[in-house]
Order: structure tokens, then C-alpha cells, then sequence
């Protein structure tokens, strides 16, 4: 699943971007509720240089500005991780 969560990152990001990933487990997990009860699993990284890429939408929030921009419960769910 690290692999694939690197691959995520580059796709939202472009190649452009130096990261290191922070072990190759997840930190959190948010159960998404609905008919077919799915989990999204977040992996943490750690930014090194590089820019992302223009015309990618993003975002560089501190952990009270996330509290305002993602929903309550996948707040909560990744919380402790941050």
C-alpha cells in the first residue's frame, strides 16, 4: 500500500516534488460509511524540496487551518496522526 500511496502523491503533485515517506505503514485510517463500508488509509510524508507542479490545486495548511477545511470526521480520524 506505500507504493501506492507514493504513486498517489506524485499523481496529485507531479514528479517535481521531493518527499521522504514516514515509514511504510499508515498513521490513520477513516471508515467511509455508506452501502459498501470502505476505508481510505493516509500515509505520511515528509516535504523536502521541489515545488508542485502548475496547475495542481493544493494546499499548505497547519493543523488548525485542516480542523476548518476537511469535514469533522475525517478530521477526527487523522487528528492524533497530525
Amino acid at each position: 500500500m506505500d507504493d501506492m500511496a507514493r504513486e498517489a502523491l506524485e499523481e496529485m503533485t507531479g514528479d517535481s516534488l521531493d518527499t521522504y515517506p514516514v515509514g511504510r505503514a499508515p498513521c490513520a485510517h477513516h471508515v467511509v460509511e455508506g452501502d459498501n463500508k470502505s476505508k481510505v488509509f493516509f500515509y505520511m510524508s515528509e516535504y523536502l524540496a521541489g515545488e508542485v507542479e502548475d496547475g495542481r490545486e493544493f494546499m499548505w495548511l497547519t493543523k488548525e487551518e485542516m480542523k476548518e477545511v476537511i469535514s469533522p470526521e475525517v478530521y477526527s480520524s487523522i487528528n492524533r496522526a497530525l
